[in-house]
């Protein structure tokens, strides 16, 4: 028969020799990882939005929910806790991570971006929701194929780019080409004045105003253009210069240098 003292020497051998699980709470993957939880293999793992939320990539990027055995971003509100939102501006969950929606081109939004500065997706609908958007740049100048660059069109108002300064009219494409210049009513538009210091005036015989736009004020503004003299656009039909009678080839450059002398579908042909 077994005595006490020995029956306790083999008891406290066996407490003692056996493996306890490990501490994943006090462990360095739990801080920096979120495995705070013991799994099946007595390893560390992630386990919960509570294991993410003692982590790490939550306190500093907003990475809170468990999803897919890692933290992500999940929510609005764990971005915005984070510190790259307070230091960064990423305060905007999106596909697992956070970010600035104010700064994110979508690329399904492309075309609407590059023309229109709706580069990002918001209810289905792709619209503008900075200045960044509606200038593509955070520098002084503008994008020169933005918005602002092209229409003057620079500030981001309910989800649209508008022209809110005549300076920004003043430095777009529009006024140089087409003598959009002025603000009005949150667009750049055009005047008399500047419709005759245009391009539209000098190629297309576009001197003219017509509801903020250019448009030639008669045959005489399109015989006086750069298209009158090299492609025969030299009558005033609406609001274009166009080819209307053979007289119109008869002047121009295609008929003495081609033999192009008869008006056909708008065209000057042989």
């Amino acid at each position: 028969m077994m005595g006490l003292g020995a029956l306790a020497m083999i008891v406290g051998v066996g407490i003692t020799g056996c493996k306890q699980p490990p501490s994943c709470l006090d462990a360095p993957e739990c801080r920096k990882l979120g495995r705070c939880s013991v799994g099946p293999k007595r390893v560390c793992v992630i386990a919960s939005d509570r294991d993410c939320q003692q982590s790490d990539p939550c306190r500093i990027e907003g990475r809170c929910t468990f999803e897919d055995d890692a933290c992500v971003a999940g929510t609005d509100e764990g971005c915005r806790a984070s510190e790259h939102c307070h230091k960064s501006g990423l305060c905007e969950a999106r596909a697992g991570v956070c970010v600035n929606l104010a700064r994110e081109l979508y690329p399904a939004c492309a075309q609407s971006c590059k023309t229109d500065g709706l580069c990002a997706q918001k209810g289905g609908q792709c619209v503008a929701l900075s200045d960044y958007h509606c200038r593509r740049s955070s520098e002084a100048k503008a994008d020169p194929d933005s918005a602002c660059g092209q229409q003057g069109r620079c500030t981001a108002q309910n989800g649209v780019c508008v022209a809110t300064a005549e300076e920004d009219c003043g430095k777009s494409a529009a006024c140089r080409r087409a003598g959009e210049c002025v603000l009005q009513d949150g667009r750049c538009v055009a005047t008399a004045e500047t419709c005759k210091a245009s391009e539209v005036c000098s190629r297309l015989g576009k001197c003219g105003v017509k509801d903020g736009r250019c448009v030639p004020r008669s045959s005489a503004d399109c015989r006086q253009s750069i298209f009158c003299q090299n492609e025969g656009e030299c009558s005033v039909k609406g609001d274009e210069c166009a080819v209307v009678s053979d007289a119109d080839c008869r002047n121009s450059g295609p008929c003495k240098g081609f033999q192009r002398c008869r008006a056909e579908n708008g065209a000057c042909v042989k």
